[in-house]
């Protein structure tokens, strides 16, 4: 007989973990940000004041649309897990 419990599941939901707000020296580090098209939907984009940015995936809840600014003070940082994956992060205000 075959060991199903061997193998990965895939049908089990992503659930939140939590939910982080930035710190006066995350925010320190932003230049300005922006609502971006991404592949897989929309991003923000936080250009750093040292150069370069960093792409944070929308939550499906979040009313921010192409071109929005985030408001820094407002947006949290939501973690979400599920067993046998790594987490992923996404940005919500």
């Amino acid at each position: 007989m075959f060991d199903f419990s061997k193998l990965p599941t895939f049908n089990l939901s992503w659930s939140e973990s939590d939910r982080t707000k930035l710190t006066s020296a995350d925010k320190a580090e932003i230049e300005s940000s922006e609502v971006v098209q991404r592949t897989y939907g929309l991003a923000i984009c936080f250009y750093l004041k040292g150069g370069g940015h960093r792409d944070l995936m929308l939550s499906r809840d979040c009313r921010l649309k192409l071109g929005d600014s985030a408001d820094l003070d407002k947006g949290e940082v939501v973690t979400l897990s599920r067993k046998g994956d790594e987490d992923i992060y996404r940005w919500e205000e």
